[in-house]
Parts: structure tokens; C-alpha cells; sequence
């Protein structure tokens, strides 16, 4: 069979399987819908531990034999199994579920079987037999939601969903319904006023009567996505003076990379920052000392900073302040004045005041072919140089 013609019957409502060799080498989508196991789960299968019981299909003329054939939960659901031939050893099955002895009292107790399991799990289980509206919800959802069941049963539950997560909810819920199983993480707020982060889990189901629908789970997700932050933050930021790290600079550089490069940002500037003498401070009154000089530095850099700048520490006493608008009027010459006066007041350890310095470099975007690295690179040549310069200027042998 052609491929367009397969593809059409992969769409096909009626249920379909393909046998060759008494293999099963192909089945659609309803096949599979039907019985809640996926089609690559079925392809390769022996028919025989498929169809109970399998009977000779005859290569000449269509054949009718009524069957059962294994659904996922592993009862047998009664067919009708009409077969055509395509060729040696080769049969199209048509298969048409027998709705008499689905309402048998061996479904019925499966169903109270299933209900029972799915009423018991330490997770929120749901079923929606038609579009988005819930038919059944087990205690744990309802616990999760903080609502009585009812509360949470028809379109409810989207409406405890904050609204700016809903759309989020509802694109889950239709991507089960077209086939697509799904999982959301979005915001609730629960009967208590409790704001939680939950994460939905949506797989479709289609009913006896052809109706699409979906089964899913829920599971609050609060605490996972809290540590997530923490470790996320931990990840992107210094613990000392809590300021953005090197690592958290060099993805703000990675970011804005291709702005500059595509003239959405005219250009970015560095200012790089080191003390003058830290060394010393660090070794004649211990690390603790030097800690708190450490964080009064963060302190007053994140203090002189304007909206366009965000200071960081880049590495043991330097600092470095990304800017996206080098070019101020107010500041021709940069913005290194600005920072060195914010260090110019004395700082004060206990009962000692000690008067600190730092050396700045700046260096702004000057050539469309010069990366930001290479930005970095000339701000911190350019803070050597005043290091240079002032130590000089007072004499002193050149040291960081």
C-alpha cells in the first residue's frame, strides 16, 4: 500500500491492524486508543498473544470471526475482527468492539478495580470523558486543591488555575485531546489562598462512544521547584556579598552578544574594578576583616550603580560593573570617576577605620568584529594601568 494511502489510515476511526506472518507489522491510531497501549508497543508483536484466539484467515476473501484482543490493563475486550487479504500471508483486520459485553459485570468490576487503585495513590489522578471537563477526581487532587472534589470537578479546576498559567493548563489538556501526551507546570491557587506550583501530567483517552478525552496526574511540585531556585541562584551568584558571579557575567555576555552585533543595543561597556592593597588588609587584620571589606565594596558599587549597570564579582577582590549604555552625557570620560568616589570614604572595621582605594578600567564596544571577551580583556589591561599609575604616584612597589 502507498504511503499517502497508509497515512490515511493511520487517521482511519475504525480500529485497524496489519498482519503479515502472523505478525503484527502496522496499526492506527484508534487500534491504539482503544486498547491504551502505543502502536510501537504493538508492532512486532505475534498476533497470537494479541488476538484470543487467532483463527486462520483466509488468503482469497474476507473473513468474519468474533474475537477478544488484550487491553492494557490485561482484560480481554470482545471484537468483531473482519479480515481482508492484501496478499500472500498478508491481512487488513477491521476491528469493532462488541458494546454489548463492554457493560458486562466483569467491566464493571474493572472499572470499580481501577477506580479503587487510582483512589488510593499518593499522587492526584483525573479523567475528562469529553473536552475539557473533569469527570472524576481521586482525594489526593482534591487534597492538593484544597477544595472539596465537587469544587474541582467540570471546568473548575481551570479556574483555580492563576491566570496567567491557565492558557499554559488549557495548551496541556488540548494537546492530549489531539493525541500528544503532555506535561505542564503551572501556578494554583488552592482553597486555603495557598499559591503552589503544580505539574500536570495529560495522556488521551477516547471513549466506547468515540468522544476524545484525557487521564492524567497531578503532583504538587512546591518544594522541588524552590530548592530548584536556590540552587539555581546559588549557581549564578556569590555567597559572600550575594552579587552575580563570573558565571552569571559570562551568560549576560553570551546574551548580549548578538544584540550587539545586530544593532539592537548600541553598544556595552566594562568597568573593571580592583582594590588597592586588599592583600595586606586581608593579612595584618585576618580574613574576617577582609570578608566585611569584601562586602562594603558589593555594598557600595551595587549602591553607585545606575538602571544600565549591574555590578559582579568576577574573582577574590575584583569586580567587574557591566553597563548597555557606555556612552552618558553626563560622564564623557566613563563612568570610573563615579565608582572611585563611591571607595573614597573611609571604611569602618569594629573600631578601626581604614581608608581603601580602588584601581578602574573601562573599556566600552568600540568595532563590530571585537567580541565582548575582547572588551573584558582591555577593561582589566586598563585597570592594571591606573593600578600602575597609582601606586607610582605614591611611591610604592607595584602589588595587588
Amino acid at each position: 500500500m502507498t504511503e499517502p494511502f497508509m497515512t490515511y489510515l493511520g487517521q482511519y476511526a475504525q480500529p485497524l491492524l496489519l498482519i503479515e506472518d502472523q505478525m503484527i507489522a502496522w496499526c492506527n491510531r484508534s487500534l491504539s486508543d482503544l486498547i491504551q497501549i502505543e502502536t510501537h508497543d504493538l508492532i512486532g508483536l505475534a498476533a497470537a498473544t494479541f488476538i484470543h484466539p487467532l483463527h486462520e484467515f483466509d488468503d482469497s476473501k474476507m473473513t468474519v470471526h468474533a474475537s477478544s484482543i488484550s487491553h492494557a490493563t490485561g482484560e480481554k475486550l470482545p471484537v468483531e475482527i473482519r479480515s481482508s487479504p492484501l496478499g500472500h500471508r498478508r491481512w487488513m483486520l477491521s476491528l469493532s468492539p462488541q458494546m454489548g459485553h463492554l457493560t458486562d459485570v466483569d467491566t464493571e468490576l474493572l472499572r470499580e478495580r481501577l477506580f479503587a487503585l487510582a483512589e488510593e495513590l499518593p499522587v492526584g489522578v483525573f479523567y475528562a470523558e469529553n473536552g475539557l471537563r473533569l469527570a472524576w477526581v481521586n482525594k489526593a487532587m482534591a487534597s492538593i486543591f484544597e477544595r472539596p472534589r465537587q469544587d474541582v470537578l467540570g471546568t473548575n479546576w481551570l479556574e483555580c488555575i492563576t491566570p496567567e498559567s491557565r492558557a499554559l493548563a488549557q495548551e496541556g489538556a488540548i494537546s492530549s485531546l489531539l493525541g500528544k501526551s503532555t506535561a505542564v507546570d503551572v501556578h494554583m491557587n488552592s482553597g486555603s489562598g495557598a499559591r503552589r506550583t503544580v505539574r500536570f501530567s495529560f495522556s488521551s483517552i477516547t471513549s466506547l462512544s468515540r468522544s476524545a478525552g484525557f487521564i492524567g496526574t497531578l503532583e504538587d511540585v512546591s518544594d522541588e521547584r524552590a530548592e530548584m531556585e536556590v540552587l539555581s541562584f546559588a549557581a549564578l551568584h556569590d555567597p559572600l556579598t550575594g552579587l552575580p558571579n563570573r558565571r552569571a557575567l559570562n551568560s549576560e555576555l553570551a546574551q548580549l552578544r548578538p544584540l550587539v552585533r545586530d544593532g539592537s543595543l548600541a553598544g556595552v561597556g566594562i568597568i573593571f574594578c580592583d582594590l588597592n592593597g586588599f592583600k595586606a588588609i586581608n593579612d595584618n587584620l585576618g580574613h574576617m576583616a577582609g570578608d566585611r571589606l569584601l562586602i562594603e565594596t558589593a555594598n557600595r558599587l551595587r549602591a553607585t550603580c545606575r538602571k544600565s549597570e549591574v555590578v559582579y564579582r568576577y574573582a577574590g577582590d575584583e569586580f567587574v560593573v557591566l553597563t548597555t549604555n557606555p556612552g552618558q552625557a553626563d560622564e564623557p570620560d566613563g563612568p570610573s570617576r563615579r565608582f572611585k568616589d563611591a571607595m573614597s570614604r573611609p571604611v569602618r572595621l569594629d573600631k578601626l577605620e581604614i581608608q581603601v582605594s580602588i584601581s578602574i578600567g573601562f573599556a566600552s564596544t568600540n568595532s563590530d568584529n571585537e567580541s565582548l571577551e575582547q572588551v573584558l580583556a582591555r577593561a582589566d589591561q586598563s585597570m592594571y594601568m591606573d593600578k600602575r599609575t597609582s601606586y607610582s604616584e605614591k611611591s610604592e612597589p607595584e602589588g595587588r
